[in-house]
């Protein structure tokens, strides 16, 4: 694979012929670099994102290897479907509030007086007494990230407000690629994200079955942002509305239809036939000094896509060094898998969610499914970080 790389950010194995796919990269790693709290964790070190095929895994996890920098696996249907204020919003979770905020002793030691204590929902202070709690959540890191007044949460929405600051201005300022709906689209990530995490104890998928509590929650989080942002903020001009239950089950179905819909993973860099040891590697300065590999070996004709099996076997030891041939997976038949992917349980529990918040019959469960490190995550088995 030739990684695709802007400073010390790089894609490790995009499909960078296409425009639509190295557009979109090399505004994300801009952001990424331009980033004073994240270019200062990072250094000197790499940062490698590896684009997966995935399904019922969540869609991102992190992995900080100290000196030998960060490594992020990211779906590529979420790369492929999502806007850049998505991605950042993704991004931003997956380094700040894990790796970025974790290397603080100070933030375990803090953390570590909260454990197993019930710790109040905004939005739902008055509902029958409703808390998160880090002992039989998703993630601990999670619930920590979504309470208020933890300093997880604090460096997490900082973070958060810095980008959408960026993306304002550039917006203003008429940077290539940059949209003012990416300043919204960061906010509504955010904001969706620590309130399915607090009104499910970070078990997200039971959000769907939750909506007004979700959007409840979704609406005090905004208040707290509003509270700590400047009054002069250009990021103001761009939040998104208050969101009602109707709208956190939409988010829920436009997830549920991005995994089960043209998830081919066709952003994903296929090897070459031929090994070129001459091939140069494209390394972004800035938009003035961009350098391409030479093309790529035409894809056979029996297009090779990395497995979901592979994709989850494979996170535990991401590199940017070739993947063996081995480790790809032909796919006989696309319609057929992609009936099979849309007859995953946590689909169904969304798409019976949605049908009966229709008819009005919606009830508030709870169900044990633990998930780590992602928004909008559906369960999985959790696996070490």
């Amino acid at each position: 694979m030739t990684p695709f790389k802007f400073g010390n950010f790089e894609f490790t194995n995009l499909k960078f012929a296409d425009e639509r796919y190295s557009d979109k990269a090399i505004r994300i790693m801009e952001l990424l670099d331009g980033h004073p709290a994240i270019k200062q964790f990072i250094g000197d070190r790499p940062c490698r994102t590896t684009l997966q095929l995935r399904t019922t895994e969540t869609p991102a996890d992190v992995r900080d290897l100290g000196k030998d920098g960060v490594e992020v696996n990211l779906a590529s249907y979420f790369f492929e479907k999502y806007d850049v204020g998505q991605i950042m919003g993704m991004l931003g979770h997956e380094i700040a509030l894990h790796p970025l905020a974790s290397r603080d002793p100070k933030i375990r030691h803090e953390e570590s007086f909260f454990q197993g204590v019930p710790l109040a929902i905004p939005g739902l202070e008055n509902k029958n007494s409703r808390t998160m709690n880090t002992e039989g959540a998703g993630d601990p890191e999670h619930i920590m990230a979504a309470f208020p007044s933890g300093t997880r949460h604090k460096l997490y929405r900082e973070t958060v407000l810095t980008a959408a600051d960026q993306l304002a201005r550039d917006a203003a300022l008429g940077v290539k690629g940059a949209k003012p709906a990416d300043v919204t689209s960061l906010i509504d990530a955010y904001l969706m994200d620590v309130a399915s995490i607090a009104v499910t104890n970070d078990n997200r998928i039971n959000a769907a079955r939750e909506p007004g509590n979700t959007a409840k929650a979704y609406n005090a989080y905004k208040e707290q942002l509003l509270e700590n942002m400047p009054a002069g903020s250009p990021v103001r001009a761009f939040l998104p509305p208050d969101k009602g239950a109707l709208g956190v089950l939409r988010d829920f179905t436009r997830f549920a239809v991005n995994i089960s819909t043209r998830n081919q993973g066709d952003s994903i860099q296929q090897p070459a036939r031929v090994a070129d040891p001459e091939t140069p590697i494209p390394h972004l300065k800035d938009r003035n000094d961009v350098e391409f590999p030479l093309e790529p070996a035409p894809p056979r004709h029996d297009v090779r896509l990395p497995s979901a099996t592979f994709a989850a076997s494979a996170a535990g030891s991401i590199s940017s060094t070739p993947r063996n041939l081995d480790a790809y997976q032909k796919i006989e038949d696309a319609p057929k898998r992609q009936r099979q992917i849309a007859a995953i349980p946590p689909l169904q529990q969304i798409a019976r969610a949605a049908s009966a918040w229709d008819s009005g019959h919606v009830k508030q469960e709870s169900y044990a499914q633990p998930v780590t490190h992602a928004i909008y995550a559906p369960p999985r088995s959790p696996r070490a970080r």
